[in-house]
């Protein structure tokens, strides 16, 4: 019985780490479109693209921890089923 909660809360943490690193790869601003925007704005869009790309960069920071503390948690689990 406990091995097969194990096995759950595993799957859990799995489908949890796959939605993960799908928001860090959605937390990646457009670069082709900023520089687009800089350009037809003559540069003043700079600011703006610098200061998304600053909190995009927070954000990914902060996905990418949960993510390395879910995936420690995951390994913690299966050394757990193993012994």
């Amino acid at each position: 019985m406990e091995t097969m909660r194990t096995e759950n809360q595993i799957a859990v943490l799995q489908d949890e780490c796959v939605k993960l690193k799908q928001e860090i790869k959605e937390t990646r601003p457009n670069h082709i479109l900023h520089l687009l925007l800089s350009v037809v704005t003559g540069g003043l869009w700079l600011l703006v693209w610098a200061l998304l790309s600053l909190d995009k960069a927070n954000q990914r920071g902060k996905l990418e921890k949960r993510l390395k503390l879910t995936q420690m948690h995951v390994d913690k689990l299966i050394g757990v089923m193993l012994v």
